[in-house]
């Protein structure tokens, strides 16, 4: 501990390179020479402005060797004060410009330097942010990926995973559902495990802080805590070369998140408001009361049996026999609205930042919304020429108003408002609630469980390091942060006796609070130097995780009365309670080595060894190494000539990386508890668990091997990323049974592989670049290929998930098979309707479906005479062909507009409510195709006949096509002029449109749906999702 301290007071900072890309660049490049200032300073300023003498603000311009810099205002205005005499180089950089450079003289006398620049796609010596560290764009030698966050509408950004979606190729992003507040899925060059964790490690301002979950709770958000509004920039690093810094945590890829910092030289207020509209994007048309009730009654009829309702009862039906439109009674109009206020700046020794802020999403869903309090505060300090210090702090608090949606396909809000019988009535005769569902199977009533359910979750998260660096020398720095991550969640849920979710159990509740700390002390050194004018840059530290959490769960059901709701936890008669507790540790050594020779030749190689609690004895360790080679072909002496690229180079890269994210405890022998009964007394006792202990327990290893190509042309207005990829995954956690002797029943063991191959392209144009108007666009697209090449000693494992799956249809509908991707949906095959007439080779028959006029004429495709489960074979999968998106920004004068498309194209998904609202039964209410269901007199069609004794099984009808493309936003800003607001530095007023227009043959609500989260093997699959709303937002921004 005292060498903790010792080493954290003699430690310093990172290179700057924590604020914009811009900064960044002057923190890194720019060493941070003491600054002598003689008496005889001087005032430097100007003008930045691009070719056509537009202001460009937010340019950053700098003195070069010394700390000496400024930000362009909104006029493009810069000052510089205190530059000693002397001669000086000053430079200008601003992302999507080449930099500009001259040389100045100072004698004691103002200086006027004005800057214009040129236009350019990719800025080849912007910094990026890498594993520990930063690097220039064009010294890259892994797979990096930039969201430009200025192409976000952060305003309406609910979720800073959003900020990724369609803006980076290989990154697909899944919003699970449209709930306020719900979870979204994130893969990084497809699924690398089965059972594990893929979802990617989140470094938040150098502390790995988050790691996403594989859990299939689709309201499952780790990032719902952080503001968009407080991103500066997002790299994503995707291959090995990129991830290996970060060992066992980085086989399913990296998010860096970089917060924003104060400016040096400038002190600003800013200040973020929006408010505005919600509304359901789609209704799914549904029969009415009269035209269920009949095709119920045809239903019975074509089995021979008594109808369900008579003609008095037919007559009966409310509203002209429209009856009751569930999905109006529980979908409305609301709002969303954001704000956020500022306060930033510093001076030569000195940035701050202090921000806050408010997000209000409510819901369509009647009785749902999400809410969040934010706060940041980043501050650092030069203490001394060489000590330099500081601290970045987030915390926030959520709450989530949560609708039952995807969790269950039996009691999904949404799924009742399909479902439920449209001839029955909300209330019964005497007021109550009707509970269930007439004639259908028991449906749930989904606007009593809507209006009368209580389901929040609270969360208050704080993410925060203390961080000091020491410089030696300008070549030798010493780095080292204490982080902390906090978390502290609550969740509470009631429902009434007077509802269906409570009338079973005469009122249910229950609490569950839990916190979790995780604390990580992070320990680097790093040494630039210069060998014959090639860079060698060497980087090495040592990193000490501990994770600690602790839960408690009460229920309790059987309450005499609904009146204390969920604070009358007590009174119920039949209370369960219990407790857990976990904790994990984590111990790292890491070191990499990039040299440069020439601007030509990089060379980058990596190594991390983790020792990781979570493994067996004989695997606590592993290594994991990476290397990298760039060719920068542009500046080969034979490319000098040449006029057709203005940027050439290769990228090859192969390592290795880890996966940790495997559970606790997995293993160790547990213990589990069991009653017993002794003299007619109930004692609860303690026996070994039904898993066996694996003391070889090890790591899931992703080994990838990734080709890259940069181009660039025009002086790289055109610019292009391409690459290519392949990844196997080895010794994926399987539970693998034993035989009875063993004393066991099964034990997790490393027997698995899987493995990834894809194509990537990032492309992106300035098209227009005159006066007074531009035009740039950007799309990103990929293509990734997931194939199962192991499972141990089985060739195929059947999966459901569950969820009320199998209770639907009888079984598994989801397979993971040696050869197929993983997410393969199973199911019956169909050919058709069976017409009067027919040959039918069945020699075994289901009566009333087989060979039927009207049925399903199923394919046996075991050609065994009879259709059951043997027959069943895979209909596709959830994991699409390319995935991407296409954004456009163009300016005229003070008008900007920017329009973002984003795709998903030759996925299917399994369309969860369509098993029975396209069952053509009484199971159900069904959806208007059903009005053109076979009879005999229409039997040019490809809707079966009513049936009541069809079974609900999973056919290849309920296996769509999910392609879309969706006009995701369309934002129009207008610059106001800066005479308009006293004191305003800048100002402007947006609006911006969400969710606009969706191209898709899916008729569910939404073809991006993925109810089971963050596990791999169901991806594309609905079960009632909350819908997307479509949203119209009025903001204002303005900068003091």
């Amino acid at each position: 501990m005292k060498m903790m301290r010792l080493t954290l007071l003699c430690a310093a900072t990172a290179l700057g390179a924590v604020g914009s890309p811009a900064a960044a660049l002057a923190a890194t490049v720019v060493p941070p020479n003491p600054v002598v200032r003689p008496a005889a300073a001087a005032v430097v300023s100007g003008r930045v402005t691009d070719a056509t003498g537009r202001p460009l603000p937010n340019a950053q311009v700098f003195i070069v060797g010394t700390q000496l810099r400024a930000l362009s205002t909104a006029e493009g205005r810069y000052t510089i004060a205190n530059v000693p005499e002397g001669t000086h180089t000053i430079r200008a950089m601003l992302i999507g410009f080449a930099p500009q450079a001259r040389q100045i003289t100072v004698a004691g006398q103002p200086v006027t330097a004005d800057f214009t620049l040129a236009a350019q796609s990719v800025q080849l010596e912007a910094v990026v942010t890498v594993g520990y560290g930063t690097q220039r764009r064009q010294d890259l030698t892994g797979a990096v990926s930039s969201v430009n966050v200025t192409d976000v509408p952060t305003n309406v950004t609910a979720n800073v995973g959003q900020m990724l979606e369609g803006r980076v190729a290989g990154a697909q992003v899944t919003q699970n559902n449209g709930a306020p507040g719900g979870g979204l899925s994130i893969r990084i060059r497809g699924s690398n495990s089965i059972a594990a964790n893929s979802e990617p490690l989140y470094v938040i301002d150098g502390i790995p802080a988050i790691t996403g979950t594989s859990s299939n709770d689709p309201y499952q958000n780790p990032l719902s805590s952080i503001s968009p509004n407080d991103i500066e920039n997002i790299e994503v690093l995707k291959d090995a070369s990129s991830t290996a810094i970060y060992g066992a945590r980085g086989a399913a890829g990296v998010v860096l998140i970089t917060t924003k910092r104060g400016r040096r030289g400038q002190n600003n207020v800013t200040l973020d408001a929006s408010y505005g509209t919600m509304t359901p994007s789609k209704r799914i048309a549904m029969l009415n009361g009269r035209q269920f009730a009949e095709m119920a009654n045809e239903g019975r009829a074509n089995i021979g049996a008594a109808p369900f309702y008579t003609a008095e009862q037919l007559a009966a039906i409310p509203n002209g026999g429209d009856g009751t439109n569930w999905q109006d009674l529980i979908f409305q109009d609301s709002h969303q609205q954001n704000y956020n206020l500022g306060f930033s700046g510093g001076d030569d020794a000195t940035r701050y930042l202090l921000s806050g802020g408010y997000f209000d999403q409510g819901g369509i869903v009647i009785g749902s919304g999400f809410r969040r309090y934010s706060g940041r505060v980043n501050l650092e300090r030069n203490v001394s020429k060489k000590f330099l210090a500081g601290t970045n702090l987030t915390v926030s608090n959520t709450l989530n108003k949560i609708q039952s949606s995807d969790n269950s396909l039996g009691s999904s809000t949404v799924m009742g408002s399909l479902w439920f019988n449209p001839a029955d009535p909300v209330f019964r005769p005497d007021g109550t609630y009707l509970l269930n569902s007439t004639v259908t199977w028991p449906i749930e009533n989904p606007v009593a469980n809507t209006v009368g359910l209580y389901q929040q979750r609270a969360l208050f998260n704080a993410i925060g390091n203390g961080f000091a660096e020491y410089a030696f020398t300008d070549a030798l720095r010493l780095r080292s942060s204490l982080g902390v991550t906090a978390v502290f969640d609550r969740f509470r849920f009631f429902a009434p006796r007077t509802i269906p979710a409570g009338a079973g159990s005469q009122g249910s509740a229950s609490e569950n609070s839990g916190e979790n700390y995780n604390v990580i002390n992070e320990n680097t050194l790093n040494y630039r130097h210069e060998i014959a004018g090639n860079a060698l840059e060497l980087l090495g530290g040592f990193t000490a995780q501990k994770s600690r959490g602790e839960a408690v769960n009460a229920a309790n059901t059987r309450f005499s009365n609904d009146i204390l709701g969920v604070y009358g936890l007590g009174s119920g008669t039949l209370p369960t309670a219990s407790t857990s507790y976990n904790d994990w540790a984590l111990l790292s050594w890491l070191g990499r080595a990039n040299y440069n020779v020439k601007d030509r030749y990089l060379l980058t190689v990596t190594g991390r060894a983790d020792g990781s609690s979570r493994f067996g004895e004989n695997n606590k360790w592993g290594f994991f190494p990476s290397a990298a080679l760039a060719w920068r072909l542009i500046d080969e002496g034979f490319m000098k000539n040449q006029k057709v690229f203005s940027d050439a180079k290769i990228r090859l890269s192969y390592g290795v990386t880890g996966n940790q994210e495997i559970g606790l405890y997995n293993s160790l022998a547990t213990l589990s508890g069991n009653n017993y009964a002794f003299g007619g007394t109930n004692v609860i006792g303690y026996a070994t668990s039904s898993a066996a202990p694996n003391p070889d327990l090890k790591w899931e290893t992703t080994r990838q091997t990734n080709l890259g190509l940069d181009l660039g042309w025009l002086n790289n207005r055109i610019s292009a990323s391409i690459d290519a990829y392949k990844s196997t995954t080895r010794d994926l956690l399987l539970s693998v049974d034993l035989p009875a002797q063993s004393g066991y029943s099964t034990q997790l063991r490393n027997v698995g592989s899987v493995q990834n191959t894809g194509l990537e392209l990032q492309l992106n144009t300035i098209n227009l670049a005159a006066e007074n108007y531009g035009w740039r666009s950007s799309l990103s697209a990929a293509k990734n290929n997931n194939k199962v090449l192991a499972l141990g000693i089985a060739n195929q494992i059947p999966y459901t998930g569950d969820k009320g799956i199998s209770g639907q249809t009888g079984g598994a509908v989801m397979v993971i098979k040696v050869g197929e991707p993983l997410s393969s949906f199973y199911g019956l095959r169909t050919n058709g309707l069976y017409q009067e007439g027919d040959a039918c080779s069945l020699t075994t028959k289901r009566p009333t479906l087989d060979c039927v006029p009207g049925e399903y004429r199923y394919v046996d495709t075991n050609a065994d005479g009879k259709i059951d489960a043997n027959d069943r074979v895979i209909l596709g999968n959830g994991q699409p062909d390319w995935y991407g998106g296409f954004t456009n920004e163009i300016n005229v004068g003070p008008f900007n507009m920017n329009v973002f498309l984003q795709g998903s194209f030759g996925n299917k998904i399994l369309n969860g409510p369509a098993i029975n609202t396209r069952n053509v039964s009484n199971l159900s209410n069904q959806t208007t195709d059903a009005l053109n269901r076979w009879t005999p007199t229409n039997t040019n069609t490809n809707v079966p006949r009513a049936n009541v004794n069809r079974p609900r099984e999973l056919y290849d009808v309920h296996v769509e096509d999910g392609s879309y493309i969706r006009l995701q936003s369309l934002s129009l800003a207008y610059q106001l002029p800066a005479r308009l607001i006293k004191g305003a530095q800048n100002a402007r007023i947006v609006v911006t449109g969400q969710n606009l227009k969706t191209w898709t043959d899916y008729t569910g609500f939404d073809p991006e749906v993925n109810s089971f989260g963050g596990d791999a093997r169901a991806r594309g699959v609905d079960l009632g999702a909350y819908p997307r709303a479509r949203t119209w937002n009025f903001g204002f921004s303005m900068v003091y």
